[in-house]
């Protein structure tokens, strides 16, 4: 997963390009439409993804330690295309069955939301008003947890009232990480004793205005994680996994390779953003000419030496279709048993 990918600056689209881009995109359409096209608002179960991660060096009271991720919600004004923020109810009716199925401590469960809490669609821009987003916030925290932490995505880092959304979080009690530029509290790793791992945060890569990547704080955030110690856990929680992969040419996946970290993100909308999937890979493609990012990491699991990234599908859509049904991850921390 550290292969670098190279990206071409300029890309001319030719007429056979473009008659062959509208095919492809027509038949992308069609089977989107016919195989995946339910979101939240049809079907209000939501598909929990539950991973054992297991670890020599867990301190023996952090065994059974869970981490409920959850990404892209696009919550939305009723009528927008989106999560309405009455499922949001049912969202942590289901994580809290869940969690008492499994018998999670509440102590020792923390929530990590990777971004994208709201929606923007359309040239008019619609967006999710704050009584939405107050409204889903306080429904997300009757989940029984110990922590929370959220990092602002590209829709929440667009929407007008950004500032405001970071203070909803802040009353409820969660950790928000937005660009750091607006947000001067900007965490940039947080080492707290209540905590089973070290926290490191890196702030959204979707677009190219986002010049905080080369920025001299980029510098010292690369510089953090490259002086973790080996054996040190830490959960590195952005909201595009392009940041690991693409970025500098993968720098902070081969950095991860000798480190033991865990990075938690989302964006990709199970495939609906960054598809590898045949219908997908000339949308990918074509969009070069406007797009700064093609990770490929996807929906998922994936091992880059001693570490993993962990890609959540999402739950909401900000446009379009999906190619996955929408899902929670559910991460438990167990102590592994040495021979």
């Amino acid at each position: 997963m550290s292969n670098t990918v190279e990206h071409e600056s300029t890309h001319t689209i030719s007429r056979r390009d473009f008659l062959k881009f509208c095919y492809v995109l027509s038949l992308y359409i069609l089977n989107e439409v016919v195989f995946f096209g339910r979101s939240l608002e049809q079907s209000k179960h939501v598909q929990i993804e539950h991973t054992v991660y297991e670890d020599e060096s867990l301190p023996e009271e952090w065994d059974g330690a869970i981490v409920v991720h959850v990404s892209d919600l696009h919550i939305g004004a009723e009528g927008q295309s989106a999560v309405d923020s009455n499922a949001i109810d049912d969202l942590s009716a289901q994580i809290k069955v869940y969690l008492q199925q499994i018998g999670a401590d509440p102590l020792k469960t923390f929530l990590i939301d990777t971004g994208d809490f709201v929606n923007i669609e359309g040239p008019n821009r619609k967006e999710t008003n704050l009584i939405d987003v107050s409204r889903s916030l306080k429904s997300l925290a009757t989940i029984p947890a110990a922590f929370w932490i959220a990092v602002e995505g590209n829709h929440d880092k667009a929407h007008t009232e950004s500032l405001l959304i970071a203070q909803l979080f802040a009353a409820i009690g969660a950790v928000y990480a937005g660009d750091p530029r607006s947000l001067p509290t900007f965490p940039e790793i947080i080492d707290d004793k209540n905590l089973p791992f070290g926290v490191l945060v890196a702030p959204d890569y979707t677009t190219r205005w986002n010049d905080w990547y080369e920025s001299e704080e980029a510098e010292k955030f690369l510089q953090t994680l490259r002086d973790l110690p080996p054996d040190k856990l830490t959960v590195l929680i952005t909201h595009n996994p392009t940041m690991v992969d693409v970025w500098r040419d993968g720098e902070v996946a081969n950095i991860l390779k000798d480190k033991k970290v865990i990075v938690f993100c989302g964006h990709t909308h199970g495939g609906q953003l960054n598809s590898r999937s045949q219908f997908q890979k000339m949308l990918i493609e074509i969009g070069h000419a406007y797009r700064n990012y093609s990770s490929n990491l996807i929906k998922g699991i994936y091992h880059i030496g001693s570490s993993m990234v962990v890609v959540n599908s999402g739950i909401g859509q900000a446009s379009g279709v999906r190619t996955l049904p929408p899902a929670v991850t559910v991460f438990e921390f167990r102590k592994k048993v040495s021979g």
